[in-house]
């Protein structure tokens, strides 16, 4: 067994301490944190969800990511994740129908494994259905059950407005 210092701290290190394997493991959360919220979009996407509440599960989800102590967790069952994340929107906005359970956790499942768009819901097994609303019970007791985003189009609003003059100093 290698001594914890011999691969944290190696002849490779350019100087500043820490081997390039302990920076690529810091650095994949970042990475799968922002893979996550591109999967979220895609999923939103295809469920052809408006605007506001594919931001709304965008902040339960960089909420989730941001105050979940166990991160591993998170990177372990993206689909739950990201699943749960849209069925607490669904339901906080009241667009949330039972049928669409399937649906959702399909499209995820879809989105993560790179499985195409059919959201049919004929690949959702018990298992995946109650790691699900395992992890959507997780999802609501780490944000302390506030899962409620005030004004969403009020920020849509101000960011697009921030977007648009900078791309195009001469409107302002």
């Amino acid at each position: 067994m290698e001594n914890y210092q011999s691969i944290l701290y190696n002849s490779n290190d350019n100087g500043n301490g820490l081997s390039r394997s302990v920076k690529n493991q810091l650095t994949m959360t970042g990475v799968m944190q922002k893979t996550m919220i591109k999967h979220l979009g895609t999923l939103t996407e295809s469920l052809e969800l408006d605007l506001p509440t594919t931001v709304h599960a965008l902040i339960l989800l960089v909420r989730y990511i941001h105050f979940k102590e166990m991160k591993e967790d998170i990177v372990r069952d993206p689909v739950g994740s990201i699943a749960a994340c849209v069925l607490l929107t669904l339901k906080a906005r009241n667009l949330f129908k039972a049928k669409k359970f399937k649906e959702v956790v399909a499209g995820a499942y879809n989105v993560v494994y790179k499985r195409g768009n059919d959201n049919d819901g004929s690949i959702v097994n018990i298992d995946m259905a109650e790691g699900v609303v395992n992890r959507e019970e997780d999802v609501y007791s780490v944000l302390r059950r506030d899962v409620y985003v005030p004004d969403i189009n009020s920020l849509l609003t101000v960011n697009f407005e921030k977007i648009y003059a900078a791309k195009n100093p001469s409107h302002t």
